[in-house]
C-alpha cells in the first residue's frame, strides 16, 4: 500500500509479451489423462527383495503408472492407464 492509501494490488504482477496473447489462445487444451487404481493380493512374498522384483517389472510394462508392494500386505497397488492397457 502507498503512503496516499491507494492500494495496487489489482495491478497484474506480470504482463504478456506481445503477440504471447494470440500464441497462447492458440495452444489446444491439454486433454485430461484418466488412470485406474486396482489391488492384488500377492502370494508367495517372503521379503523386500520380491516386493522390488515385482515393483521393477511391472513398473515397466507399457501403460503402468506406478505400483507399490507391501510384503507384509501380501498386496500390490497399481495405477495404470486404461487407454494403454487392462487388467489381465
Amino acid at each position: 500500500m502507498e503512503q496516499n492509501g491507494e492500494s495496487h494490488l489489482k495491478e497484474p504482477l506480470l504482463h504478456a509479451a506481445d503477440g504471447a496473447s494470440a500464441a497462447a489462445a492458440r495452444v489446444s487444451p491439454r486433454k485430461e489423462r484418466t488412470t485406474r487404481k486396482v489391488m492384488f493380493n500377492v502370494r508367495g512374498m517372503s521379503c523386500g527383495s520380491c516386493a522390488v522384483s515385482i515393483e521393477t517389472v511391472v513398473a515397466g510394462l507399457k501403460g503402468v503408472e506406478s505400483i507399490q508392494v507391501s510384503t507384509l500386505q501380501g498386496q500390490a497397488v497399481v495405477q495404470y492407464s486404461p487407454e494403454e492397457t487392462d487388467v489381465r
